[in-house]
């Protein structure tokens, strides 16, 4: 899937839930990336606007925010919450 690192990354974080997969990559000049794939239609995101945070990474792309931790994905639109979906699956390393 698009959801995945290429060859110049490490992955530093691999998660799913039902709705979504996302990896979350660090390349060799320290800089991460977020990439992302909706699972019912196959929509990807890509987005290079990502930090870390004590409980996992944010992924920024104009006005949505991505918030990633092991037990949640949030989505935040400008202040409001877009959707909230519980990790099924995470690793990180």
């Amino acid at each position: 899937s698009p959801a995945r690192r290429d060859e110049q990354q490490q992955a530093v974080a691999i998660a799913r839930t039902n709705r979504s997969a996302m990896v979350v990559c660090r390349g060799s000049d320290g800089a991460y990336e977020y990439q992302g794939i909706r699972l019912h239609d196959g929509a990807s995101l890509r987005l290079d606007d990502v930090r870390v945070l004590p409980a996992g990474f944010e992924a920024r792309n104009d006005n949505t925010t991505y918030r990633l931790s092991p037990t949640e994905l949030l989505v935040i639109n400008g202040e409001a919450l877009q959707s909230r979906d519980a990790m099924v699956e995470y690793r990180a390393g």
